[in-house]
């Protein structure tokens, strides 16, 4: 962005220098072209640079709102009451067996309650593990 407040602060001067060299008004003109050459070198953007700063800038109001939404949503989930269900209903949703469930629960890695011997999942603290926890996961069980 700043690059192009430079280039246009400089432009009309630059314009200027270009047609007085042009009209052979400038006495100086070979070294105020070269050099105000030079300056306008350094202010022209690349085609990355100009789309980047595009996007910078049409991106900004959304990245507002999505920063509002996100901000709303997690009020929203903290309000909420637990999305309890039974431990085989987790298990098939999370994709693993239920022994593997029960493993889980036990080692404290998925939060549940007991209602009697009725097993309760929270699902709502529940995601799929990313590709970094299990390849940290597979690292620490290689080590061990």
């Amino acid at each position: 962005m700043a690059v192009r407040a430079v280039r246009a602060v400089f432009l009309p001067y630059l314009r200027v220098a270009r047609d007085e060299h042009r009209a052979g008004q400038l006495a100086t003109s070979p070294f105020w072209w070269r050099f105000s050459q030079r300056l306008w070198r350094r202010a022209v953007m690349t085609l990355e640079e100009t789309i980047a700063a595009i996007l910078d800038q049409r991106l900004a109001p959304l990245r507002v709102d999505l920063q509002r939404v996100a901000g709303a949503l997690e009020a929203l989930r903290s309000a909420l009451p637990p999305a309890l269900v039974p431990l085989k209903e987790a298990a098939k949703r999370m994709h693993v067996s239920e022994k593997t469930a029960r493993r889980r629960v036990r080692a404290g890695e998925w939060p549940a309650r007991r209602d009697g011997k009725l097993v309760l999942v929270d699902l709502a603290a529940l995601r799929p593990l990313t590709e970094e926890e299990v390849f940290s996961a597979a690292r620490r069980a290689i080590s061990a």
